[in-house]
């Protein structure tokens, strides 16, 4: 997705959806959790996580520049301030966040955060055209009543977020991914400072 810097509205920005290849390819840099967040038996399952990372770059979101977003494990991230540990509906939430972007926002747990099975960052590229990039291979909870009722079956989902310095572009990039359990729909889009400004993007 771009847009112009200039126009603080997610309407501004464009969607293209693309084929790449290789379709994806994933690392295990930097993981965020076990960190702030909600550790449940069995040791290590972790509910909820939150982590604050601070940017190689200041990217423009609509038309403002950050040093920092706050990345929910929950398949999303936030600018300005951070969301509740809780948050699932970064789109629709009446959270006072600056923006967001979701990438698959849905329940997402950790089942057990290892160094395999997190959320991770890193960056890459050159100064003036580094890419930064968020990584979460999580598990999708089937279930509301919490994630020892009804996990994902054993397979993991995982997806990235790509920040462009200096072009501000945001790619959303996905793996192939087949759910065991009952079919959950998540958010994937933008929103701006408040729920009325954003941008849902459709499944295809």
């Amino acid at each position: 997705l771009s847009g112009n810097n200039v126009n603080a509205q997610v309407s501004a920005y464009t969607v293209d959806q693309l084929q790449i290849t290789p379709a994806f390819s994933g690392f295990t840099t930097n993981p965020l959790f076990p960190g702030t967040g909600t550790l449940l038996a069995p040791a290590g399952l972790q509910e909820n996580g939150l982590s604050t990372v601070s940017l190689p770059f200041t990217f423009q979101f609509l038309g403002t520049g950050y040093s920092s977003l706050n990345v929910s494990m929950h398949g999303f991230v936030t600018f300005g301030s951070a969301p509740s540990l809780t948050e699932i509906s970064p789109l629709s939430s009446t959270d006072t966040y600056s923006g967001a972007i979701a990438v698959y926002a849905n329940d997402m747990d950790l089942a057990n955060a290892t160094t395999l099975l997190n959320v991770f960052h890193t960056t890459t590229g050159s100064i003036g055209s580094r890419i930064f990039k968020v990584q979460w291979t999580v598990k999708r909870s089937n279930s509301t009543a919490g994630p020892a009722a009804g996990l994902d079956g054993t397979t993991n989902i995982s997806f990235q977020l790509w920040l462009y310095e200096g072009t501000n572009v945001i790619e959303m990039h996905y793996n192939a991914f087949t759910p065991t359990g009952t079919t959950t729909q998540g958010q994937i889009g933008l929103r701006g400072a408040n729920n009325s400004d954003f941008k849902n993007l459709n499944y295809s």
